[in-house]
């Protein structure tokens, strides 16, 4: 019988030099995916306008196609997750990655860089995934929260570095080709990522821990996930609303301060990608004692992901703000809160759940929180604003939609508090090994 869950673990763990830096390049890989999407976000804008869109189109652009493709994979890709080779399968999702932004260079159209967004979602499933099943696997269980809150950071600092760097790139590229400069800032940025793939062809591959020792059949681990069902379907749905108001601020805030404010694509750059990069550390960081909560079953823990959901929708009404700081501020706090969500969540899988079921665990919350609340949140943001009069449309309908999926997220954390009881710290679940003996 394995040992249980909580206990130290006695696997053979690489040395800390080798984890240290496959962790390092865990964060960089982390870093790309949020660098290169936040590029996309500040360059829609001039691509809009040079290849004609609608905000309707637009918000599919954005949100519908990509996150779609996400969710679909997410489940088959949290099953290879925790079957095959994670290195392997970030290296095949970067060399997609790649051709994707190829497309996007080349797309004369609407059509094609749909197929690449839809192409650029299912790489997100693997890059998402893979990273956090790897990082545990290279952790100490006692240091599983700070794998979870640097990867976060890297996040944090790809988002920011992707609008900071890219508007500085976009600003030069319009200085030295006459149209269409995005294309060329996009196949730079695309360059970047190639850089990655040599590391993971030589990455190696870490040892499992907390594992039953044998393979277990899809259908057993469906019927383990089910069981955890009470706990994690209003986390499921309460991450998913919170999603919704990640999304409205993702897609729509660079666009709204350009159109609410006449801001160039270089000032929108170097704002967002500032306080994208301060608020993700800032809520990563401060998700650090929310993670020890939920360790311990304190049912505070929960609650404070529902609050942090409600601030993240509250600030979608950044745009409404007056010129000056405030913008930046309230978008600032907005992407605190969104680091602090996407810390907590995740690592409370990885506390609760054992290694068999992290891969699926995460693919599920991937169909069932991010594909919905990504599809919803631009395109709704879309609808809203379109249905709205004056001049000040979309930037009403960032603040309707992000505030609504903010309450609606309090709610679902506040149901998931039922079921975490202050009771110290309590023994954490059972191995898959262990209750399938039962």
């Amino acid at each position: 019988m394995t040992e249980p869950m909580g206990a130290p673990s006695d696997v053979r763990l690489t040395p800390r030099r080798t984890r240290t830096g496959s962790l390092v390049l865990l964060v960089l890989t982390s870093a790309l995916l949020l660098m290169d999407t936040s590029l996309i976000s500040l360059l829609i804008e001039p691509m809009r306008r040079d290849l004609a869109f609608s905000d309707a189109e637009l918000g599919l652009l954005q949100g519908a196609f990509p996150t779609i493709a996400f969710a679909v994979c997410a489940l088959p890709i949290g099953l290879l997750v925790d079957r095959f080779s994670r290195a392997r399968m970030i290296l095949i999702a970067l060399i997609v990655w790649t051709i994707a932004l190829v497309l996007i260079v080349i797309a004369p159209g609407f059509a094609l860089l749909a197929v690449a967004k839809v192409l650029i979602g299912c790489v997100q499933a693997v890059l998402i995934t893979a990273p956090f099943s790897l990082a545990a696997d290279l952790s100490e269980r006692s240091r599983r929260s700070t794998a979870v809150a640097a990867l976060t950071i890297g996040q944090a600092l790809g988002g920011g570095l992707g609008f900071v760097l890219g508007g500085m790139i976009f600003t030069a590229m319009s200085t030295v080709v006459a149209t269409e400069p995005w294309r060329y800032t996009v196949l730079i940025f695309g360059a970047i990522g190639v850089l990655l793939i040599p590391f993971f062809i030589r990455f190696r591959e870490p040892e499992r821990s907390e594992t039953g020792g044998d393979a277990r059949s899809t259908r057993v681990l469906f019927g383990e996930l089910r069981r955890h069902a009470p706990v994690l379907w209003p986390l499921f749905i309460g991450f998913a609303f919170a999603q919704v108001a990640a999304s409205v601020l993702q897609v729509w805030a660079a666009p709204a301060l350009m159109r609410e404010f006449g801001l160039s694509e270089l000032v929108v750059g170097n704002m967002v990608g500032v306080v994208m990069l301060v608020g993700g550390i800032v809520g990563a960081a401060l998700a650090g004692w929310i993670i020890e909560l939920l360790r311990r079953r304190n049912r505070r823990g929960a609650l404070a992901i529902g609050l942090a959901a409600v601030v993240l929708g509250a600030a979608g009404s950044m745009a409404l703000m007056p010129t000056g700081i405030g913008p930046a501020a309230i978008f600032g706090v907005g992407v605190a809160a969104s680091a602090f969500i996407g810390t907590a969540v995740p690592a409370f899988l990885m506390l609760y759940l054992p290694n068999e079921l992290r891969g699926l665990a995460g693919g599920a919350l991937v169909l069932l929180g991010v594909g919905p609340g990504a599809t919803i949140g631009p395109s709704a943001v879309a609808f809203v604003s379109g249905a709205l009069p004056g001049g000040q449309a979309l930037a009403q309908a960032m603040s309707l939609t992000g505030i609504a999926a903010g309450i609606v997220s309090l709610l679902f954390f506040g149901i998931l508090a039922r079921f975490t009881r202050d009771r110290g710290a309590a023994a954490p679940l059972p191995s898959l090994a262990e209750t399938s003996a039962v």
